[in-house]
């Protein structure tokens, strides 16, 4: 495909109705619509341990019992997903990106209560931090797309799952106690990321990526570095810190990291599967 081509065929797809904004603020609107339901019904919608069910298992995760986690988790998806169709938008995926939200909102509520429950404990769990943090998993994917596109470059998957362990390793030594769990974590995830880099040096690899003649313009270059996915890169270092705080207990609330790491662990799994597959390139 020249230049030319996906110039012409970018300023066709501008021209159509922007999907995935509208795929944000139908979110946007529903966990806002939840939260206006009566106090007694939202408690009831969601996702108790001790007795669950398959609908609050889905509903649990779009509800909201005070303004503050509401509003947190809003800000939080409005931020995350509007940098994450962006990109997508840019790279001319923004139809990867819409089918990545359908992806999140049709499987991951039931994937993420279900598994939730493989920790036995007497309690209750609501809200879309779950969901947020999937978006955060897919950014990593996003990111390499676009940045791709831009370079006429495939970014090659290891560079993503050396991202990814690399974030585990953060997760481990930060956003959860000290045990023997979290050092067989930090060992493992280190490992792997020195097996990857020696099978890339054998393969011959410089770990970067191909090229695939379908380059982009992109016009957001600020003295030679790409404004876009340097944003791109912050807000998924910020939110992976805001995900796993060091304090997970506070104002009588606690931070279920366990669901946070779960949803950011499915996120970027299937983002990562999505690209190999080349249906985000």
């Amino acid at each position: 495909m020249s230049r030319s081509n996906v110039g012409g065929w970018a300023r066709l797809s501008a021209a159509r109705p922007p999907v995935g904004a509208g795929a944000i603020a139908a979110v946007s609107a529903v966990l806002v619509g939840v939260y206006a339901l009566p106090d007694p019904l939202r408690r009831e919608l969601s996702f108790a341990y001790a007795e669950p069910t398959l609908v609050t298992a889905y509903t649990a995760h779009f509800v909201h019992l005070t303004a503050s986690h509401l509003l947190s988790n809003l800000a939080a998806f409005l931020v995350v997903a509007t940098t994450a169709y962006y990109l997508s938008a840019r790279a001319g995926r923004a139809g990867a990106f819409v089918r990545l939200v359908a992806t999140l909102l049709v499987a991951f509520p039931i994937a993420l209560s279900g598994l939730n429950l493989a920790v036995p404990r007497d309690g209750v769990m609501y809200g879309f931090s779950g969901l947020n943090m999937a978006l955060v998993g897919f950014l990593p994917a996003v990111i390499a797309t676009y940045v791709g596109r831009r370079r006429d470059t495939a970014i090659d998957g290891a560079v993503l799952l050396v991202a990814f362990l690399g974030s585990a390793v953060y997760v481990a030594t930060v956003g959860t106690p000290r045990s023997g769990l979290t050092d067989a974590v930090v060992l493992v995830a280190l490992l792997s990321v020195l097996a990857i880099g020696l099978a890339r040096y054998l393969a011959g690899s410089d770990g970067i990526g191909i090229k695939i003649g379908t380059a982009i313009p992109v016009p957001s270059r600020v003295n030679g570095v790409d404004a876009p996915a340097v944003a791109a890169v912050v807000v998924w270092v910020v939110f992976l810190s805001i995900g796993f705080p060091d304090t997970v207990a506070a104002d009588g609330r606690v931070t279920n990291v366990y669901v946070h790491f779960l949803g950011y662990a499915l996120g970027f799994i299937t983002a990562y599967l999505a690209y190999e597959c080349q249906l985000l390139k």
